[in-house]
């Protein structure tokens, strides 16, 4: 009994901790591109964005080149392709967005060159809202 509560206790500590890096960015921002496309193995979605203001992440691709990915080596599922959806209507209708970014998850593989210098995705995002309108 002790050691199935135990158990417990410790995937619940385990699984917080692996989201613990997930949070909806203060800063919001307009979408300047989305791309969505299959590379080395993953489909990807990277969003280039327009910030009023530095990200300062404290990831070099996100930071230069003001990128957010999202990777995955299985398909792109229904949020996924919802999240699309979000930011190309923003993008359509110039409103701003929040993205939830994990800002413990960054990218900086030379596998990826779609913006050159520093190569990466940059920080790994999990999904878009439309931000508040003032």
């Amino acid at each position: 009994m002790y050691t199935k509560i135990i158990l417990a206790t410790l995937a619940l500590i385990f699984s917080a901790e692996a989201v613990a890096g997930r949070i909806w960015l203060e800063n919001s921002v307009k979408v300047d591109e989305v791309l969505v496309y299959h590379n080395s193995g993953y489909n990807i979605i990277t969003v280039k964005v327009s910030p009023s203001e530095p990200l300062e992440t404290g990831c070099v691709p996100t930071d230069t080149h003001d990128i957010f990915s999202y990777w995955t080596q299985g398909g792109l599922s229904g949020a996924t392709q919802s999240w699309v959806s979000l930011l190309l209507s923003a993008q359509a209708q110039d409103l701003d967005v929040n993205l939830l970014a994990d800002t413990a998850n960054c990218n900086t593989s030379t596998t990826w060159t779609a913006f050159g210098n520093p190569l990466g995705l940059g920080v790994a995002f999990y999904g878009a809202r439309i931000a508040p309108q003032n």
